[in-house]
């Protein structure tokens, strides 16, 4: 690397705040530890479609965490998880941390409710990619070492899931999610604004540069993006649930067509046959997901991206061959 472009690197006050804001985020996630907390691992399982607390002597069975419902094998309302906890060591205030988990939550324990994460009346918890802290109330423990906690999650059609789950004092867990918080929630939560606004100011400019239309497709592409970006910042789906999911999907596949549509244009390639067929086969795909059945959604995610990555690969080659040529014209004493 140039040394005035290594000096600029470190001495430019933008870039020097980018690094050390990483730097943080790192050191964040370096020290970010469980402590003493207990990790529950090994637990017992019921799939019921009752919404109450189960009897003792249901059909129980032994099974390890993480849990994740097969798409195409929901046939239960709900999912239950039973463990025992030995009481607290210390007199501090004891709390249930869940980094990953799908939809509505709801934890008893010794057969008192203490909380969870239910959705309000009429929507549902997205919540997989928020973390939950819970604090025990220190009249639910028993005196002896067998505590009894269940944890009932909502199967609904897409993704079911229960990750780590750890019990513990709540001054070694807030860290943990506050950490898990700001990573994936409040940055996913910026992310949605600044793509956003970005996409808002870009029509604007084109509105004003019709014949600049890389403008236009920046700004569309920003707006693309912005839909997953709402996906994972938001606790309840504004809509269902299912439908909500595959109009994310929907918006990536649209953000491959547009971002690259806008790459051809600050790149000066005109491919308009390419373009023509890139947009017919993602819409297409995008047609199908709507109606398919939740096993087939991945498998039509996963085949939308590979066609973009054909068409943006070819870009690449396109550039590559571009500058090899421009290389080869240059003459050999101008080359330093």
């Amino acid at each position: 690397m140039n040394p005035k472009k290594l000096i600029w690197l470190f001495t430019n006050r933008p870039v020097r705040f980018c690094l050390l804001l990483l730097l943080a985020l790192v050191d964040l996630q370096a020290h970010a530890q469980a402590g003493n907390a207990i990790a529950i691992r090994r637990v017992e399982l019921l799939e019921s479609t009752e919404a109450s607390l189960p009897a003792t002597i249901a059909d129980w069975r032994p099974f390890v965490l993480p849990y994740q419902k097969p798409l195409d094998r929901i046939d239960a309302g709900y999912a239950w998880f039973r463990f025992t906890l030995p009481s607290p060591d210390s007199d501090e205030m004891q709390s249930l941390y869940i980094n990953n988990h799908m939809y509505g939550i709801k934890v008893w324990l010794n057969g008192e409710e203490v909380g969870g994460s239910d959705a309000p009346p009429g929507r549902q918890a997205t919540g997989w990619n928020l973390p939950l802290l819970l604090r025990l109330p220190a009249s639910a423990w028993r005196e002896d070492n067998n505590n009894e906690m269940v944890i009932r999650l909502e199967l609904h059609r897409f993704t079911n899931v229960l990750a780590s789950v750890f019990v513990g004092a709540h001054d070694e867990l807030w860290p943990l999610w506050q950490q898990r918080h700001f990573s994936q929630g409040q940055l996913s939560q910026f992310s949605f604004y600044l793509c956003a606004v970005m996409g808002l100011f870009m029509l604007g400019l084109w509105a004003c540069r019709r014949h600049d239309t890389q403008y236009l497709w920046f700004g569309v592409s920003s707006l693309c993006w912005s839909v997953p970006m709402l996906y994972m910042a938001v606790s309840y789906a504004p809509i269902r649930h299912d439908w909500f999911l595959v109009l994310t999907l929907i918006g990536i596949n649209f953000y491959a067509v547009t971002a690259i549509r806008f790459l051809h244009r600050l790149l000066k390639i005109e491919l308009p046959n390419v373009e023509g067929w890139h947009l017919s086969l993602i819409t297409a795909v995008s047609f199908i997901e709507l109606f398919a059945s939740a096993k087939l959604i991945m498998p039509l995610s996963l085949l939308a991206d590979m066609i973009s990555l054909i068409v943006l690969l070819n870009v690449l080659r396109l550039c590559c061959s571009a500058a090899m040529c421009t290389n080869s014209s240059v003459p050999p004493a101008a080359i330093p």
